[in-house]
């Protein structure tokens, strides 16, 4: 709308609820001055016409962007504390466990399944339409191959807790997460439902697949060779 000219002025309560980047207060600035646009906070008094007016505004700025990422380092900081006591550091509580981190039975044999499916030699894709076809939905929803990998790949199953930083593009991965980022882990408080040595073999086997592919043996003597 302000490059369209359909404004006279911006008006906002404070200036970090508009932004709290000095990066995009600058280009906003530009902006509205481009397209000979008012900026007034309702609550602060700034003068974007002088020089001096307007690097006051850009120092308001520095500062709201500093607090925003202060805040985020402590964040950061409460949450590994969090996982360093074996604690989940927020998040939906895993498929297979309810709100207190119990076990719940019925789910937890469906996992158990799950990973018997795997380790017999079938993929990821084929877990999931024989699990799909025999009822044992993910609460409610299809299992697909995201969502059986990722429960495969989740060490909270083995009774671990494991956090990382977020990538650079600012979101947390959800899969490979030792490979982009830095991971702390630790034992948990919540009861497994895999083993730490059933986790590590089909991890392992998960690794073996990615890079020499896999596939189920058969004794047919053309498999593979005849197409």
């Amino acid at each position: 709308d302000v490059e369209n000219e359909k404004l006279d002025i911006v008006l906002v309560y404070r200036l970090d609820r508009l932004t709290r980047s000095v990066r995009d207060l600058y280009e906003l600035l530009q902006t509205f001055e481009q397209h000979n646009v008012k900026f007034k906070s309702a609550t602060e008094v700034y003068d974007t016409t002088t020089a001096m007016g307007r690097l006051f505004i850009t120092l308001v700025a520095a500062l709201a962007q500093w607090e925003r990422e202060n805040l985020a380092e402590r964040v950061r900081v409460n949450m590994e504390q969090m996982v360093l006591k074996g604690k989940r550091p927020g998040a939906p509580i895993p498929y297979g466990y309810d709100k207190n981190e119990n076990i719940i039975p019925e789910e937890r044999d469906t996992l158990r399944l799950l990973r018997k499916l795997y380790m017999d030699g079938h993929g990821v894709s084929t877990v999931a339409q024989i699990l799909n076809r025999m009822g044992r939905l993910r609460r409610g929803k299809e299992w697909t191959s995201f969502t059986v990998y990722y429960t495969l790949d989740n060490a909270y199953y083995a009774g671990l807790i494991r956090w990382g930083t977020k990538m650079k593009n600012g979101k947390y991965p959800s899969k490979k997460k030792e490979e982009k980022v830095n991971l702390i882990t630790v034992p948990g408080s919540h009861p497994a439902i895999f083993t730490l040595e059933e986790y590590e073999e089909h991890y392992a086997e998960m690794k073996r697949r990615q890079f020499k592919g896999y596939n189920i043996k058969h004794i047919y003597w053309f498999r593979g060779v005849l197409k």
